[in-house]
C-alpha cells in the first residue's frame, strides 16, 4: 500500500462538528482503527506527522481519524454548547455505522472513561510500545 497522505480520500462532517478522515483499505483483513487526537492537537499533527497511519495500514487496517470541534479541519466549528456526550455519540456513530467491522478506538483521556461506560465492549485499546518508524 502506498503512503497515506492528508487529507484523507474520504472526509465528512458529523452532526456535532467532528471532521472524519477515512483511509479505507480495500479488502482489509483486520479490524479498522478509530483515532481521536488529544488536547490541543488535531489529526494532522497527532496522527499523520507522527507516522501512525502507515504502520496501521501495513497491518491490514482501515484508519478513521477525527478532528474534534475547534481543532484541525473542524477549526471553524464553535464547540460552545457541545457536551462530551454529543461528541461521544458522534464517535460511537462513526465507529458503528460508517465503518464496517468492529473498531478499535483510541480515545483521549477525557473521552475514554465516558466511552467505556456508555458502550462497554464496543472497542478495545490498541497500543504500541514504541513510536512508529
Amino acid at each position: 500500500m502506498s503512503r497515506l497522505l492528508h487529507p484523507a480520500p474520504e472526509t465528512w462532517r458529523t452532526p456535532s462538528g467532528l471532521t472524519a478522515h477515512l483511509w479505507r483499505r480495500p479488502f482489509a483483513d483486520r479490524a479498522p482503527v478509530l483515532l481521536v487526537h488529544g488536547y490541543a492537537s488535531n489529526v494532522l499533527y497527532n496522527w499523520v506527522k507522527t507516522g501512525w497511519l502507515d504502520p496501521l495500514a501495513a497491518q491490514g487496517r482501515s484508519v478513521l481519524a477525527v478532528d474534534l470541534p475547534g481543532h484541525g479541519s473542524s477549526a471553524d466549528v464553535d464547540p460552545t454548547g457541545l457536551s462530551v456526550q454529543d461528541l461521544l455519540d458522534d464517535l460511537h456513530g462513526l465507529s458503528t455505522e460508517m465503518v464496517a467491522d468492529e473498531p478499535r478506538a483510541t480515545p483521549s483521556r477525557s473521552t475514554a472513561i465516558p466511552w467505556g461506560h456508555g458502550w462497554p465492549g464496543s472497542s478495545r485499546p490498541l497500543t504500541r510500545s514504541s513510536w512508529p518508524r
